[in-house]
């Protein structure tokens, strides 16, 4: 099987220095680790469960990214994408339950009214007036996630 990284339970703040983040890290589903930015300006810190799981994630992170900047950074770079990736899906996902949104060549676009399946009205007005344009609410979230970090 596998090994499959995932970050849960992220709740993020303002601190002294920004935005910061708690998060849990999985190791397919099972938890490995504590992780948050404490937002001072320093490095995120990690509470392992134990030190292999610690040196498997570094050794993970160092894989997928590279060392350029040493096992801790690619590790802490690897948490920042992984926190940044989920933000991002929360914020698509509850765009999409309020809003219409579309896609083009120029970027996102917006109607107020929420788009509720495949209502014939709001499709035709939409492929009439944005001939261009992909209706995000009508096809498979990661395919509209994809588009939402395009534009």
């Amino acid at each position: 099987m596998k090994n499959l990284y995932t970050v849960k339970a992220i709740k993020t703040f303002i601190g002294m220095e920004g935005h910061g983040f708690n998060a849990d890290l999985y190791l397919n589903n099972n938890k490995i680790a504590f992780v948050y930015d404490d937002a001072s300006g320093g490095e995120i810190n990690f509470q392992f469960n134990t030190p292999e799981q610690e040196t498997d994630f570094q050794k993970f992170a160092v894989e997928k990214l590279g060392s350029e900047y040493g096992d801790y950074a690619s590790a802490e770079t690897l948490i920042n994408n992984m926190v940044y990736e989920l933000l991002q899906r929360r914020d698509l996902k509850a765009l999409l339950n309020k809003k219409t949104v579309c896609h083009d060549s120029s970027g996102l676009f917006t109607f107020k009214t929420k788009f509720k399946g495949n209502e014939a009205r709001m499709i035709k007005h939409v492929l009439t007036h944005e001939k261009s344009a992909t209706l995000l609410n009508n096809i498979p979230f990661d395919d509209a996630f994809k588009l939402y970090m395009e534009a």
